[in-house]
């Protein structure tokens, strides 16, 4: 019986082991913020910044370098060489980084 206690109690904590006991207070952005992003329909990568900005309200412009000659253009000039490649206020940040992103916000 203990055994089985034991069993139930570390099954519960596994499965609420990455959720936080309190929700954490979303950060307030400037509407001024200036944010550019290079991507493809299909990178996982690109999803997590999409939904980081639209979690956090960050008006964002997208360019798909797949589909837009010119957004690849703009892409290959700024040296792409990864996606997403982001502009957060003129800062260049190759691939998602929470950390980075939010260092270059307003």
């Amino acid at each position: 019986m203990k055994k089985l206690f034991v069993l139930l109690v570390l099954y519960a904590a596994y499965q609420h082991w990455n959720q936080s006991p309190v929700e954490p207070i979303r950060a307030t952005y400037a509407a001024s913020n200036e944010v550019i992003m290079y991507a493809t329909a299909w990178c996982k990568y690109c999803q997590k910044a999409r939904i980081f900005f639209d979690d956090n309200g960050i008006a964002y412009q997208e360019f798909d370098i797949e589909k837009s000659f010119a957004a690849n253009e703009r892409y290959q000039a700024l040296n792409g060489q990864g996606i997403p490649l982001l502009q957060v206020n003129g800062t260049l940040i190759r691939g998602f980084n929470q950390d980075k992103i939010v260092s270059s916000l307003h």
